[in-house]
């Protein structure tokens, strides 16, 4: 009897060493799904109008007016992997929401981190932009936004 009380004592220790460990050391990473943006494209997917990539970079701003459909596919795929300690200074890229109701919801990518509230995180799939005027891959996935100098427009 007094051995089976050590064998439950020390199962009960380990169980919640465990579990004390996990809520140190699990990161806090939000679902981008309950992101208040995420939120708000998601209802009105029916009013979207048009979806914009903009890009800045040290060689300037440029506007890409890309389809609605492939727009709010690649958001739908966005999830949170991690939380990035890496900032830098050139390759920003947006993408513009605009609604028929005439707003607007913005997602900013830092050198292909999403930004929100202030805080870089790592996606799971990464988001990125070629122009197929200049160089496409051989193999074209969900997180790839491809553009060419035709889809170019005027920034708002």
């Amino acid at each position: 009897m007094k051995d089976i009380f050590k064998i439950i004592s020390v199962l009960l220790l380990v169980v919640l060493i465990t579990i004390i460990s996990c809520f140190i050391f699990i990161p806090d990473v939000p679902k981008f799904n309950k992101t208040s943006e995420y939120k708000y494209i998601e209802n009105n997917k029916n009013n979207l109008n048009e979806v914009i990539v903009r890009t800045v970079t040290l060689l300037g701003e440029r506007c890409y007016k890309i389809d609605v459909s492939e727009g709010y596919n690649i958001f739908k795929n966005i999830s949170f992997k991690k939380k990035a300690n890496v900032t830098c200074t050139d390759s920003d890229m947006y993408m513009e929401f605009y609604f028929k109701n005439d707003s607007k919801r913005v997602l900013q990518f830092e050198c292909g981190n999403l930004l929100y509230k202030g805080e870089r995180y790592e996606l799971k799939n990464k988001i990125v932009l070629y122009n197929s005027d200049e160089y496409l891959p051989d193999e074209i996935d969900e997180g790839m936004i491809i553009i060419s100098n035709k889809d170019m427009v005027q920034c708002k």
